[in-house]
């Protein structure tokens, strides 16, 4: 049967004459390997989106939860630190009332911040409310593991009993000289940042993330009520375990293709999803024009192959014919066609064609060269001005320095570096004594004169190009010095100490010299992974106020190092 079946195809093919043959075979040839690769391409292109997706939303739910447990890794960082401070662990009311409000109002994401005794008693508020005597925390889950562990704990959602909000508690022992815990650093944390950030997220048109707390109850979600238990659901499931990664599952009699991650510090889970038919769409609607186009293509390939196969076929029928003329003794035919012929006047078309190019190829490359002298012109003028307007942007107008927003950028860019490399990075923060008096007495332009010697100073301080010098407001400057440890930090503040004392500026309202003199406040820090700069912010500022608070015109500097300079 075979056999046969491969004579008769034979014959066929041998009855053929030369232009249907060609005709068949450039139509076999081009529409074969289309309709074979669009079938393998449809296959492959759902499961690579069916992937894609799951990685998408895997990576979208790993990010968010890194970006959840980052806050609440630096917040517990920030606190277990401000609880081993002297004002917070000397546990009096007066001397913690201020760094408590200091820490609350620089953390949009803290409600409150409170002290609380041994026994759950409440101490001092950040709000600057005195202590209500019936609120007492001894009976909340994260006070007891606290208590018992004498290690930071941090709550479950709860209604707080300080401000009545929705929020996450995080509470850190305070200890004494002898590691003995004296109370209880408490933090009432705020969601609003948290389901802000998730309820943006977009997945196509019906795809959304959703949290779960660490037994499976709703925190967040689009179409379920919060305090809803899912714990049955498969990525919830998994979440909980402390695995991320990607599940498909049914939910509301659809697929949906699940990305999930387990957050670390609070037990969490975060899933994004989308529906399997949503995902799909685009590459069904490929899959569809494909073949449309297939079909096209096969049209159109057949048409060109009729045509292609009679160009084809023409020169060698009246090469067959000369040959015939030549066998029947006609001498006088030409074997070669004349310059008249199609393979002539082709020839003479491409030297034509060859020739126009060469001399569109000179006039494009002149006009090429041309352009780029102006672009080169107009670019270097660009970047002339970039530069002017970058420098005016981060500068400060009145003493040429740094001003607040280039500090900011250089101290978060160098607090990273520190970290990575864990070597150590300075801050001074100066205020000029008794300014105000200054300016009322000398008036405000020689308050700006004194600014800029000040400036000066602490420019010419600054000799390396890793240090900044800015003006951090009004009569405040700041130094930032990386790979700088304290010792170096106090020479280096001592220096401008006695430099502004060499200027001998006349300042008889002073209530420290005749002269202008400045406060200034020096920490000095190896950052531990999760912290942030404002844990040295808030260190120089805390010493510089007590310069002040203790004579003006001196240094000090901190002491409660987390790591050993």
């Amino acid at each position: 049967m075979v056999a046969w079946f491969r004579g008769k195809v034979a014959a066929i093919w041998f009855d053929l004459n030369l232009r249907k043959k060609f005709s068949l075979l450039f139509l076999l040839t081009a529409v074969m390997p289309l309709l074979f690769t669009t079938f393998v391409a449809g296959v492959l292109g759902e499961q690579n989106e069916v992937k894609a997706v799951f990685e998408q939303n895997q990576v979208l739910a790993n990010n968010i939860a890194k970006d959840v447990d980052q806050m609440f890794s630096e917040k517990i960082n920030m606190l277990e630190i401000i609880a081993n401070t002297d004002e917070i662990n000397s546990m009096h009311p007066d001397a913690q009332s201020r760094l408590l409000k200091v820490l609350a109002d620089r953390d949009e994401d803290i409600h409150i911040v409170l002290v609380a005794d041994l026994d759950g008693n409440l101490i001092t508020r950040s709000d600057g409310l005195s202590a209500d005597a019936l609120i007492n925390y001894a009976d909340r889950e994260y006070f007891q593991t606290a208590q018992s562990t004498k290690k930071t704990a941090i709550s479950d959602t709860l209604i707080s009993r300080s401000t009545g909000k929705l929020g996450i508690v995080i509470a850190a022992p305070i200890k004494n000289d002898a590691q003995a815990v004296v109370g209880f650093l408490i933090a009432n944390i705020g969601m609003d940042r948290i389901v802000a950030h998730i309820s943006q997220i977009s997945i196509g048109k019906t795809g959304y993330a959703f949290l779960v707390n660490a037994k499976g109850l709703v925190l967040l979600h689009p179409q379920l009520q919060i305090g809803q238990d899912i714990s049955d659901f498969p990525p919830v499931k998994a979440a909980m375990s402390k695995q991320t990664g990607w599940v498909e599952y049914e939910f509301e009699q659809q697929k949906q293709l699940a990305g999930f991650s387990h957050i670390g510090h609070t037990g969490w889970g975060l899933v994004v999803q989308q529906p399997f038919d949503e995902a799909m769409t685009g590459i069904w609607q490929v899959r569809r024009v494909g073949l449309l186009l297939v079909l096209l293509t096969a049209v159109l390939a057949g048409f060109i192959g009729i045509m292609k196969a009679r160009a084809l076929a023409r020169p060698i029928t009246a090469m067959s014919v000369m040959a015939e003329n030549l066998a029947a003794g006609k001498m006088n035919a030409s074997i070669w066609p004349d310059t008249g012929d199609e393979l002539g006047q082709l020839a003479f078309s491409f030297n034509n064609m060859a020739l126009q190019l060469q001399k569109r190829e000179s006039e494009l490359r002149q006009a090429y060269e041309v352009l780029e002298v102006r672009v080169q012109e107009r670019t270097y003028e660009l970047e002339l001005l970039n530069e002017k307007l970058e420098r005016l942007s981060l500068s400060d107008g009145l003493t040429g320095i740094a001003n607040r927003r280039y500090f900011d950028d250089f101290l978060a860019r160098e607090w990273g570096r520190a970290k990575r490399d864990q070597t150590p990075i300075s801050l001074l923060m100066l205020d000029v004594d008794n300014f105000k008096l200054y300016n009322d007495t000398y008036g405000h332009i020689a308050g700006d004169e004194c600014l800029k010697k000040i400036a000066t100073i602490l420019g010419g301080v600054t000799k390396r190009s890793t240090d900044l010098a800015a003006r951090y407001g009004g009569e405040e400057f700041a130094l930032i010095l990386p790979n700088t440890t304290q010792e170096n930090s106090l020479l280096i503040g001592n220096k401008i100490l006695a430099s502004i004392e060499e200027l001998r500026l006349e300042h008889s309202a002073s209530s420290v010299s005749r002269f202008v003199t400045v406060s200034i406040g020096s920490a000095s820090f190896v950052p531990t992974r999760g912290s942030s700069p404002e844990i040295i912010l808030l260190a120089a500022d805390q010493v510089l106020y007590q310069a002040k608070q203790t004579g003006r015109n001196q240094l000090k500097w901190n002491f409660n190092l987390p790591t050993d300079l």
